[in-house]
């Protein structure tokens, strides 16, 4: 989530109240981060990083560091 709002600069799921963020958190996709000059292609890799990475399932996202690091070189390279 970290890595989410310092490229955002936004909560991805921010709710006006706790139960709002929580039940974002259970339900709702992480909005798409708008990179600039990044191809549409890289866009929607980024997006699709960022559902797996804050998926509220525990399988859905990267296991370990390396492959955060992994996801990330794909996308960002």
């Amino acid at each position: 989530m970290l890595l989410y709002e310092a490229m955002s600069g936004r909560h991805p799921f921010r709710g006006a109240t706790i139960d709002e963020t929580m039940h974002a958190i259970r339900v709702c996709l992480p909005p798409p981060i708008t990179v600039p000059n990044a191809s549409r292609e890289r866009q929607a890799a980024l997006a699709n990083y960022f559902t797996a990475a804050l998926s509220e399932r525990p399988s859905d996202r990267p296991s370990t560091a390396s492959a955060v690091g992994a996801a990330l070189r794909r996308v960002l390279t």
